[in-house]
Parts: structure tokens; sequence; C-alpha cells
């Protein structure tokens, strides 16, 4: 393992992580993407990073993603794993949960919109009823 950081992540390098990072997610232990990235010594953000200027990287990223989802999933149906914990986070392991939720969110967002302006309409038609008694 390497003990330090690189001074520069060259592409050949990031691919050298790539092939590492498959090669964890193949584990069953391999269960947080985070784990791996620590013990290689880099970060999120630098696999975010790696993720828009490699494409290899992009591409064994998001098998790993594909794997570790997928076996979170598995072991929290079998019980090996808090089914509490794999639902708050599936959303980072699977990409169609993870649009759902924001399509949810938009739709809720659109009815707290609609609630609000039903609210105003009704506020305007007390008001005017009120005005009339007067």
């Amino acid at each position: 393992m390497a003990r330090g950081r690189p001074r520069k992540w060259t592409d050949e390098l990031i691919e050298k992580e790539a092939e590492l990072l498959l090669e964890w997610s193949d584990k069953d232990e391999a269960l947080v993407m985070g784990t791996h990235y620590g013990k290689r010594l880099y970060t999120n953000a630098d696999s975010a990073d790696w993720e828009k200027s490699n494409e290899y990287f992009k591409y064994c990223k998001g098998i790993a993603l594909t794997r570790v989802g997928a076996r979170r999933e598995l072991f929290g149906l079998k019980g090996k794993l808090d089914s509490a914990l794999v639902k708050a986070s599936l959303a980072c392991y699977d990409p169609v949960y993870r649009a759902f939720l924001i399509e949810m969110k938009r739709e809720k967002i659109v009815e707290d919109l609609l609630g609000e302006d039903a609210a105003k309409e009704l506020s305007k038609i007390l008001k005017a009823k009120s005005a009339v008694k007067k």
C-alpha cells in the first residue's frame, strides 16, 4: 500500500487506483466506498474529480458502486446488515433510487407551491368576505 499521496495524480496512477477499487469491491467485506478511499489515501472529492477527468476510473467506480450497493441490499435482506442503514444510504449506491428520490422531492416542492398558492387564494377569499360583512 502507498504510504503517502503522490505529488501528482497522473492518468496512469488514477487507472491503477481504478483497478484496485474494482479488486476491492469484489470482496464480501467491501461495504462502504470511503473505507477503500481512506486505505488508499485519497478522498471522496479526489474520486469525484477523477470520475470527471478519467473515463476508465468513472467506469470502474460505477461497477464498484453497483457491487457494493447490491451487496449491502443482500446483506440487509439476510439480516447481516441493519436494513435501516441500507435504506438510509441506498441513494449513494443506487442511481435509480437516487433519481426516484429526486423526482419525489420535486413533486413535493410542487405540492408545497400549490398548497401555498391555495392558502393565499383562500386568504384573499376570507378577507373579501369579511370586508363585505363590515
